[in-house]
């Protein structure tokens, strides 16, 4: 729970232009020995990190702390943050010539990320401040700021955008699994209802005059409830002075037609035991006239009947069993979710969860065949052997198995914090996520509070630039403010950043076969929904509200105050709505659960920490259907609500509920509220509907070329742009023989005139850059033909074929040219074990080259070819060229241990014989399938990774020759205990 390159570069006007020359400057007149200043002091830069209240603040915290601070600094410009939050705009904008022209990490540093001079002044100004700069990675620097005895000042730099950690930051987890902590009793005496019941009944006994009160405030309990949807009545018992009395428990619930299932009874926090809710359920279809009946046995011991007029429950929908990953997926996922689902990073901390609990969650379906593939990454110094508390256990577990379930054979980044991080986790992760091009999919259930608004919203616009998408549970709160909580009704601080898709929960129903026990076998029609938890909880006493909703029972969601409403939220929002509304989505939050595994025990998954993670997976399944696993959607929530807009079948909205302060205004399909936002997606059919959705408004390349093309005749390769502002073309053509030709810098020109040498295939390459940010690459594939005679081809083969040979042996090498002459021409250069490379045959007809009494060692064979015509008018650049290898008594032992302990730095090493000039390649199988593998052609010949978890490790271990392509193995496996 809440618990492309530097030509971007010119979206910067003229003004920032200005900032970024004169930096250095204004760096030089305000650096003194104590970088401290008053807040509205001239010298200060108008960025959010310097507003005067905040400074003030900041203030505050440095000679009043005690203790040392980790604090997180954006460092860049202003005028670059504002061109990356337009950009970000612009990718996310359907419509937009710039819409999901995403950016991979590197091209977003260098379009809009620190330049090396801001990061020196910034690092600069701080190391002045007393600050200790421990790193930089991306636009976030981390610094440790002393306490307050070392008198730390505060660091002024233009280019110092905003700060997080000064300030107390902290984390919502979510309740452990065992049920919820005790709570202190809350006296109703005095308590008045502030809004009354919609349906009441009361039985009073005749003995003793107590009299027992059952309530709803679900206003359809005077119509018709949907069949298969739990709702809640409510239970008092009042002596005849009017005292509320404290009830121990509530039995025997019935119905007159034996058609309606209950929960647990429980008690609402807060109420110190005396008001009870009974959750309900039609099993199915039930006509007018049925009465629940119930015993409430009171803590005195004395047992009273209490007795409900039920509505009329309509529909086809059944109550439901808890459900898998793949019951689920017929509901909201996608029904054949794809082999290769895009890969989802989560967040953890303190505990990794268990991929033992993974297994048993898979094997409770048959159907789902396909582990996920997890990779932990232990962040911020956190290992696998440090753990948290039982909820930090129980999030990382639910959040692994949600997206398993919702997308099979899924590759998941887990990302693991330490349980006392000393910086803000949540930034450390954004910072990670923007780093990388491995996830587009991120989910998050736990919520943060206390983060700097201006360092979320530059991450996110970086994380949006670069195509992610971030999902955060909405919180299991409610609307209440918990008072650990500062954020307005309970709303986190990254769910108030408006690229963040925030969902909420629900519970679900939907028409189905049921097995003997009453478990969900198929699901057989469409889903009804309403909101996870509160069921009109406005009518509840505050106190008790506030208490129930605090403690995980019901959706979060509402308004920010800091963020206005977006541009593609107006017109969906209420026209009073003060900010962003927040959630976006919903998904399965409460009944009838998710089927899971915590701890060797089949266990059913409550919360929003399963609707985010549940929406993750079906989203990796999308990305991947619409074969943009690679790059992403970014911000979809522009889209999702076009989507609304366009075609509001593809939403199931709520038919009631609440969550304390906000209830489901309308069940229309499309429409939106504080509660689950536009409600549950199909995604099934978003993706069938995506391209209309979001219609092929790219900019586009294309390539003109000849019909025909001849070898040392010009030749031109023309290129057209549409959709780009400003396009400058950059060309490059390879030759067949390997050889690249360079057209020179980006310009406007758009064509390329080259020569060809020799006949055969030539890849013509163009890369299109404009003014608005935009980079496309296009190849086209150009046939040359010869008017004269001309080498075309050349093969190089071997006798043996497998070019492994032994001390005394020999081999033949053998060279077959395509001519479009009839003289084919040959020359062998030879670089033996001792590093030298010599002609050994001249240029001949003889195609054949023969080894003798070879010694150990490599052979690097060299074969080139021209047509007879070529080599007599000496056109030597115009030869066709092949390499091979081969090794004699070349072999690679490995150097490495029997077994090693987990979580420890283990090395890898290997030894070459008889290879010239080795490189070296580690692969490793850990023991859940995953792989993983040193860099290529590393010239040393060791290799360290950390083991993750207990098992056989299996090892391939390649050298080659440092001139070839080929390569020798040798296998060998490492016990992890």
């Amino acid at each position: 729970m809440p618990h492309k390159p530097s030509h971007l570069v010119a979206l910067l006007s003229a003004s920032a232009l200005g900032i970024l020359s004169l930096s250095s400057v204004a760096q030089a007149a305000i650096l003194r020995p104590l970088a401290i200043h008053r807040p509205g002091d001239s010298h200060l830069p108008t960025t959010p990190a310097y507003k005067a209240s905040a400074v003030t603040e900041d203030f505050k915290a440095l000679t009043s702390s005690p203790r040392a601070h980790t604090v997180d600094v954006v460092v860049d410009s202003p005028a670059r943050i504002q061109a990356l939050a337009a950009y970000s705009q612009a990718v996310s904008q359907p419509g937009s010539p710039d819409y999901h022209q995403f950016l991979t990490p590197q091209e977003l540093d260098r379009a809009f990320g620190p330049t090396p001079a801001m990061i020196r002044q910034a690092r600069a100004s701080m190391t002045a401040a007393g600050w200790r700069v421990t790193g930089i990675k991306g636009l976030v620097a981390t610094a440790t700021v002393p306490n307050s005895k070392a008198n730390p000042g505060l660091p002024v730099s233009p280019d110092i955008w905003s700060m997080s950690g000064l300030a107390p930051h902290g984390v919502i987890r979510r309740s452990a699994i065992g049920g919820l902590a005790p709570k202190a009793a809350l006296s109703l005496a005095g308590e008045n209802f502030h809004q009354p019941p919609v349906a009441t009944q009361t039985e009073t006994d005749a003995a003793i005059g107590d009299t027992v009160t059952v309530m709803s405030w679900n206003p359809n309990i005077k119509g018709s409830l949907p069949a298969g949807l739990p709702f809640n009545v409510f239970v008092t018992v009042q002596d005849p002075q009017g005292n509320l009395l404290p009830i121990q428990s509530i039995s025997h619930v019935g119905d007159t037609a034996n058609l309606v299932g209950y929960y647990e009874p429980q008690a609402m926090p807060g109420s110190s035991n005396t008001l009870w809710q009974v959750p309900l359920a039609a099993v199915r279809d039930v006509s007018s006239g049925d009465t629940l009946s119930l015993s409430v046995t009171l803590q005195s011991g004395q047992t009273l009947q209490g007795q409900f007029p039920l509505p009329t429950f309509t529909g086809s929908a059944t109550a439901l069993s808890p459900l898998d990953g793949q019951q689920l997926n017929t509901i909201a996922g996608v029904a054949n979710p794809p082999a290769k689902p895009a890969t989802v990073a989560l967040f953890a901390i303190g505990t990794p969860p268990s991929l033992s609990d993974v297994t048993s969650y898979l094997d409770q379906n048959p159907s789902t065949t396909s582990a996920p593939i997890v990779n932990f990454v232990y962040a911020d110094g956190a290992s696998a052997s440090e753990y948290g508390n039982s909820s930090d256990s129980e999030e990382s577990q639910v959040d692994l198995e949600a997206v398993a379930g919702a997308a099979p054979g899924v590759k998941i980044q887990d990302f693991i914090f330490p349980e006392n991080d000393a910086a803000d986790p949540l930034i450390s992760f954004l910072s990670d996520l923007s780093q990388q091009q491995v996830a587009k999919i991120a989910s998050i259930s736990y919520g943060f509070f206390g983060e700097d608004p201006a360092t979320l919203t530059t991450l996110m616009n970086a994380l949006t630039a670069e195509g992610v998408t971030v999902l955060e549970a909405s919180g299991d709160q409610g609307a209440w403010d918990s008072g650990s909580d500062p954020g307005p009704v309970g709303l986190s601080s990254l769910e108030q950043i408006p690229s963040v898709l925030s969902v909420g929960g629900l519970d679900i129903a939907a028409p189905a076969t049921l097995d003997s026990n009453g478990n969900t076998k198929q699901i057989t029609g469409p889903a009804v929904v309403r909101a996870w938890g509160g069921d009109y909880l406005n009518g509840i006493p505050v106190n008790v509200a506030q208490s129930y909703t605090n403690a995980d029972a019901a959706s979060s969601g509402g308004y920010s105050t800091t963020t206005p409403v977006p541009s593609w939220q107006e017109g969906l929002l209420p026209s009073s709505a003060p900010g962003l509304g927040v959630p976006i989505i919903s998904a399965l939050a409460g009944y009838p659960a998710l089927s899971g595994f915590f701890q060797g025990q089949n266990a059913p998954f409550l919360g929003t920490s399963v609707a985010s993670p549940l929406t993750a997976g079906w989203l990796a399944d999308v990305e991947a259907d619409l074969g943009v696993a690679s790059t992403g959607l970014g911000n979809l929530n522009p889209l999702l609500v076009k989507a609304a807009q366009d075609d509001p079948k593809i939403f199931t909205q709520a038919l009631w509920g609440s969550n304390g302060a906000y209830s489901v205004t309308s069940s229309q399909p499309g429409t939106w509220n504080p509660v689950t936002g536009l409600g549950m997606v199909n995604w099934g059919a978003f993706t069938q509907d995506y391209n209309g959705l979001s219609p092929q408004t790219h900019p586009a390349v294309t390539l003109q070329m000849p019909g025909q093309s001849f070898a040392l005749q010009p030749t031109t390769v023309s290129a057209t742009a549409t959709g780009m502002l400003n396009p400058r073309y950059e060309f490059w053509v390879e030759y067949p023989t390997g050889w690249w030709f360079w057209g020179g810098q980006p310009a406007s020109k758009s064509s390329v005139s080259f020569r060809p040498s020799v006949p055969g295939s030539y890849l013509v390459r163009v890369k299109v850059t404009s003014d608005n940010g935009v980079t496309i690459t296009k190849n086209v594939t150009l046939n040359v033909t010869s008017k004269t005679p001309m080498v075309d081809g050349l093969k190089l083969t071997s006798n043996p074929p497998w070019l492994r040979a032994s001390a005394g042996s020999t081999v033949t090498f053998h060279a077959a040219a395509a001519d479009t002459g009839t003289h084919p021409w040959y020359i062998y250069w030879l670089r033996g074990p001792y590093g030298v490379n010599h002609i050994v045959q001249g240029y001949a007809a003889n195609s054949n080259l023969v080894l003798r009494n070879l010694k150990p060692g490599s052979y690097l064979v060299t074969a080139k070819a021209l047509d007879m015509a070529q080599v007599q008018a000496k056109h030597w650049g115009q030869a066709f060229h092949t390499t091979r290898v081969l090794y004699v008594d070349s072999w690679v032992s490995a150097l490495t241990p029997r077994s090693a302990p987990r979580g420890r730095l283990l090395t890898l090493r290997a030894a070459a014989h008889n290879i010239t000039h080795p490189l070296y390649q580690f692969v490793v199988k850990e023991p859940n399938g995953t792989t993983i593998s040193s860099p290529h052609n590393m010239a040393r010949n060791f290799w360290s990774f950390i083991p993750s978890q207990p098992g056989t490790y299996h090892i391939i271990i390649y050298s080659k020759d440092g001139g070839a392509q080929q390569a020798i193995s040798t296998s060998t496996a490492i016990t992890v205990y």
